[in-house]
This record gives C-alpha cells, sequence and structure tokens, in this order.
C-alpha cells in the first residue's frame, strides 16, 4: 500500500522534466551544460594530448577559425599564473605587475617595437627573456633617471 501511494504521490518523469524546463531561465541553461561537460571532461581523464596539427583539424571539423584557434593557443601559451594576492598587498600594492596581451605581428617585429617603448617611454630594461615573455625592471642609470624626470 505504501508503494502505490508513493506512486500517486510522485510525478511522472514527463511532467518532472517539463517543471524543471519551466523554471530554467537562459543563464541557468548554460550554466547547467558547462557544468555537465566539465564532469564529461572530469570522468574522461584518459584524454590524450594532442599536437597543434591534430587540433587544427579538429578545430577546422567544428568549423572554428584558424586564426581565432591560433590566438586562444597562443593565449592558453602565454598564460601566467598570477600569485594570490593578501590584504596587505592589495593595500600596499603588490612588489610587481604582469601584463600579457595578444598582438598581430610578427613575433621579432612586436618584440622590438615593445623593446623600444620599455626603454624610451617608461625607463626599463629587460633583465630576463624566455619563450613566454620577458622581465622588465627600471633602469638604474642615471642618463635614464635623468631622461625620465625630464621627460625626453
Amino acid at each position: 500500500m505504501t508503494q502505490e501511494w508513493q506512486k500517486a504521490q510522485r510525478p511522472s518523469e514527463r511532467e518532472s522534466a517539463e517543471r524543471v524546463a519551466e523554471a530554467l531561465d537562459a543563464a541557468q541553461v548554460e550554466r547547467i551544460i558547462r557544468r555537465a561537460v566539465e564532469l564529461q571532461v572530469d570522468e574522461d581523464l584518459a584524454m590524450p594530448a594532442l599536437e597543434e596539427p591534430a587540433l587544427e583539424r579538429i578545430a577546422t571539423e567544428l568549423g572554428i577559425d584558424q586564426e581565432h584557434l591560433r590566438r586562444a593557443i597562443a593565449e592558453a601559451k602565454t598564460d601566467l599564473t598570477r600569485p594570490e594576492t593578501t590584504l596587505l598587498d592589495r593595500l600596499f600594492a603588490p612588489p610587481s605587475i604582469t601584463e600579457s596581451r595578444i598582438v598581430h605581428g610578427s613575433r621579432d617585429t612586436v618584440e622590438a617595437r615593445i623593446i623600444g617603448w620599455m626603454r624610451r617611454h617608461e625607463g626599463m630594461r629587460m633583465r630576463r627573456r624566455g619563450e613566454s615573455g620577458a622581465l622588465w625592471e627600471t633602469d638604474p642609470h642615471i642618463f635614464t633617471k635623468v631622461r625620465m624626470g625630464l621627460r625626453m
């Protein structure tokens, strides 16, 4: 008797799905789908690493523009992890600033322009250069300090 009562009290699967569908707005649906995809990916941990040519073929099959794919790859390669900041860091400013940007042009041309700008207009010098970026510091030379002070 209790099973019959529970069945009578329980809505059918179709009714439940219709009520849930009515209650969800577009943003919620998007979050739910995104989360379902994340869960699926987490479950499929055996996903192989892909070379860029394989990724390009997949993007082509999905109709993704190659320029957008190249930009996404560049952004992924230059992703710099930002350290956690404390309240004191935020109040008194962290000792360093990290900036990254994706720009159009050949690597050599863009690097030459950045180096020129940082030296002439910012009074900085390159301390270290890596594959994904460079570390800059204030140029300690007296001529640079005078030039920057006079804004020359």
